[in-house]
C-alpha cells in the first residue's frame, strides 16, 4: 500500500503553523516543497512535517527563517537515498473501491462524449480532476478512462463522432495524464521504464495509461513515443538497463504483433524486461508479461529492479 500525501491542513495542523506561514515559507524559502493535484492543491509527504518541526525549534532558538531553512534543504540535498528503497510515489493508490452501477458510470461517460463533441476543454478537465481525486489511481483508469475511450470508438463507429472529435477527445485524456506520470517519473529515482508503442501503431492514450501507473509505483519513465523502430526501442533499453512497457491497441493486426513483439524480445538482453498491454495484446510468447489489470502492471512495475549505483 502505498503512504498517503498529506494536505496543506493537515500539515498545518500537525505543526501547529498557520497555513499561509506554510505558504509564505514556500515562497520565500523554497520549503516545505508541495506537489500540486489535477486541481492545483498542495499535498506534502509525510516525512515534510518532521523536517518542518526541525526548522520551528531552530527558529525557536534564534535563528532567522532563512538560516534554518537553509540548512534543511542543504541536509535534503546531501543525504544520500537508501539502497533498496524506492521512493515515495506522490499518488495515492488505495482509494476505496468504486461501489457505483455501471448506469451511473455509462451517464458520467455520457456525459464527456457530449463534452467531446463540443470541443468543451473545461468540462473534461474538471470532469477528469474531480473523478481522480474521488477514485485513485486504478478506478480512474478502469472505470472511467477505459469506459470513455471505448464509448468514443463506438460513437465513431456510428458516424456521431467525428475524426477531430476523436483526436480532440484523446489529446484531452492524454493532457490530463501527462500532468500526473511527468512530475511524478521526474521526481523518482527509481528503476527506468522504456514506454513505446511500435511501428504502424498511431494510438498513444494506452501509453499514457500505463505511464500514470509505472510512474505511481516509484518508476521513471523514458517515454519514446508512438510507431517507434524496434531496433531503437531495444536499443534505448539496452543502454539504459531498463524494461521495457508496450501498448498495443486492438485495432493493430495479431499477426504484425506478434512479429514485433518477438523481434523485440530477440533484441533485448536478459537484464531488459519486457510487458505488452492494451486491446491487442493477444499473445503468448515466453519471457512477456501479460498484466491482465492495471493492478497487476503496477506490481510488474514495483518488481522491476532498483537501479544499480553510480560509481
Amino acid at each position: 500500500m502505498l503512504t498517503p500525501l498529506l494536505s496543506i491542513g493537515a500539515v498545518s495542523k500537525a505543526c501547529d503553523v498557520p497555513v499561509e506561514t506554510l505558504r509564505t515559507w514556500e515562497r520565500r524559502y523554497g520549503f516545505p516543497v508541495a506537489t500540486r493535484t489535477p486541481g492545483g492543491q498542495r499535498i506534502y509527504q509525510p516525512a515534510t512535517v518532521e523536517l518542518l518541526l526541525q526548522a520551528k525549534r531552530s527558529i525557536d532558538s534564534g535563528l532567522r527563517p532563512a538560516q534554518a531553512f537553509e540548512r534543511i534543504i542543504a541536509g535534503r540535498e546531501a543525504a544520500e537515498p537508501q539502497e533498496g528503497i524506492r521512493p515515495l510515489p506522490t499518488v495515492v493508490c488505495d482509494a476505496p473501491p468504486c461501489t457505483e452501477s455501471d448506469a451511473e458510470t455509462d451517464a458520467l461517460v455520457s456525459r464527456w462524449l457530449r463534452a467531446a463533441t463540443l470541443f468543451d476543454s473545461a468540462t473534461l478537465a474538471h470532469g477528469f480532476a474531480a473523478e481522480w481525486r474521488k477514485l485513485g489511481l486504478f478506478d480512474f483508469l478502469e472505470r472511467r478512462i477505459h469506459p470513455f475511450i471505448v464509448a468514443i470508438g463506438e460513437a465513431w463507429m456510428r458516424d456521431e463522432l467525428s475524426i477531430p472529435h476523436e483526436h480532440f477527445a484523446s489529446d484531452r485524456i492524454i493532457d490530463f495524464l501527462g500532468t500526473i506520470w511527468r512530475p511524478l517519473s521526474d521526481a523518482s529515482t527509481g528503476p527506468v521504464l522504456v514506454g513505446a508503442t511500435m511501428p504502424m501503431e498511431q494510438h498513444a492514450v494506452g501509453l499514457h495509461m500505463a505511464a500514470v501507473t509505472a510512474a505511481a509505483a516509484g518508476c521513471r519513465i523514458a517515454y519514446l513515443g508512438l510507431d517507434t523502430p524496434v531496433v531503437e526501442i531495444a536499443k534505448a533499453a539496452r543502454q539504459a538497463e531498463a524494461s521495457v512497457f508496450i501498448s498495443v491497441s486492438v485495432t493493430t493486426p495479431r499477426p504484425l504483433v506478434l512479429e514485433q513483439v518477438r523481434e523485440l524480445r530477440r533484441h533485448l538482453t536478459s537484464r531488459n524486461q519486457l510487458a505488452i498491454g492494451g486491446g491487442g495484446a493477444r499473445l503468448d510468447i515466453e519471457g512477456v508479461a501479460l498484466p491482465q489489470s492495471f493492478r497487476a502492471f503496477f506490481l510488474w512495475c514495483e518488481s522491476q529492479p532498483l537501479p544499480r549505483p553510480v560509481r
